[in-house]
């Protein structure tokens, strides 16, 4: 599995626009969108609630967010979810 100090230092080295990058990337790992979730940008949360890999429990916390877009896409995304579309 992945070691979180090796996780850790790699996203310390990234710039911002980068943390985007690998929230859109369609191949990001399920645990590194859930560290993405809590990115201080609302633009890497926003990336990270569009994501169709996004695990149920960081777009509940999403849902929460106080972006409203990020909020939205989350909300809508987990009520699709449950309905199953």
């Amino acid at each position: 599995m992945y070691n979180l100090v090796e996780v850790s230092e790699f996203f310390k080295k990234l710039k911002p626009a980068d943390y985007i990058a690998v929230a859109d990337n369609p191949m990001t790992p399920k645990h590194i969108l859930e560290i993405l979730a809590v990115n201080k940008s609302y633009k890497v949360r926003a990336s990270v609630a569009c994501h169709p890999s996004t695990p149920i429990s960081a777009l509940k916390e999403l849902s929460k967010d106080t972006d409203f877009y990020v909020a939205q896409v989350a909300a809508k995304k987990l009520f699709v979810l449950r309905q199953g579309l």
